[in-house]
């Protein structure tokens, strides 16, 4: 009979652990992309998979992000465990990082948000994971109490990273079509295509009703790697790997080139954006295009 209460009272234990931790069931079995820039102007890069372990009783969270000081290195950063404390109904978490530190503390749910609240130094901090969507979160950390921000020190969003079959479709329903933008006091226009999984983008320049320039870019798989390959008014091809992707955006980057280095493609129910980023003169450049498609 004891054995028999004791097996009763371990099923009614998991049950209430699985109820618990189902405000992360949307996270699991995926993994989840962010960038951004800290308050101080530092860089933030984590990619976060989530699993149930222990039949359902923790959850288990394996981070990358930088593994140095001067944010050079990228690999595995933080291995954490969220529980249901036995004797206080709570969430609690641990996060152990490559360093060698433990950051502790609870979690707390608001509808399907989830929010981490912890002790960094002599400061609250709170990580409050606004849901957007099954794929996406809106991700905020800061200073938070009584449901407001008093400070904010990083704002940017996680979304789950997909595959590159599935990206190449979500860039082709994206961009196949014409486009136009201002830029440098004339008209960028541009058409794209695809066939046979390669997307091709044809594009020129109009200033004072001339064609000043031209290009032509193709974005395509190859092996393990979505490559953009560009090419300017018949000159040298230029080749970016995707560094980084999610469901609004993609990121192509070739750190041997000066300028632009860095090529952001972010796009909304409106358009899409494409911005350019290098060095010049010594001198971080940045420009902007904001693409609308082409009236007829």
């Amino acid at each position: 009979m004891k054995n028999v209460l004791i097996l009763i009272v371990g099923m009614m234990s998991f049950q209430i652990n699985a109820q618990d931790l189902s405000l992360f069931s949307p996270l699991m079995d995926k993994v989840w992309y962010a960038e951004g820039i800290w308050g101080d102007g530092s860089s933030f890069k984590q990619e976060i998979e989530f699993n149930y372990a222990l039949e359902g009783s923790i959850v288990v969270a394996k981070s990358k992000g930088f593994i140095d000081q001067s944010q050079t290195q990228y690999g595995n950063r933080n291995h954490g465990i969220r529980k249901v404390n036995p004797e206080s109904g709570k969430i609690e978490f641990w996060e152990f990082d490559v360093f060698g530190g433990v950051t502790q503390g609870e979690v707390t749910s608001s509808g399907r948000d989830i929010i981490y609240t912890y002790k960094y130094g002599s400061s609250i901090v709170t990580d409050y994971w606004k849901y957007v969507d099954d794929d996406t979160y809106q991700y905020t950390v800061g200073s938070y109490s009584d449901g407001k921000w008093n400070q904010k020190y990083l704002e940017t969003r996680f979304e789950t990273k997909l595959t590159l079959e599935k990206t190449l479709t979500v860039l082709s329903e994206m961009l196949i079509g014409s486009w136009e933008s201002d830029a440098w006091g004339g008209t960028l226009s541009e058409t794209w295509t695809s066939e046979n999984n390669v997307l091709t983008q044809d594009q020129k320049l109009i200033q004072d009703g001339a064609v000043t320039y031209r290009a032509t870019t193709y974005i395509e798989r190859k092996g393990e790697a979505l490559i953009l390959t560009s090419i300017i008014n018949n000159g040298n091809a230029k080749i970016y790997k995707a560094e980084s992707w999610g469901h609004t955006s993609i990121t192509f980057t070739n750190k041997d080139y000066a300028n632009p280095d860095t090529l952001i493609y972010t796009w909304n129910p409106q358009g899409y954006e494409r911005v350019i980023s290098g060095i010049e003169d010594e001198k971080k450049s940045t420009t902007t295009f904001s693409f609308r498609p082409t009236s007829n």
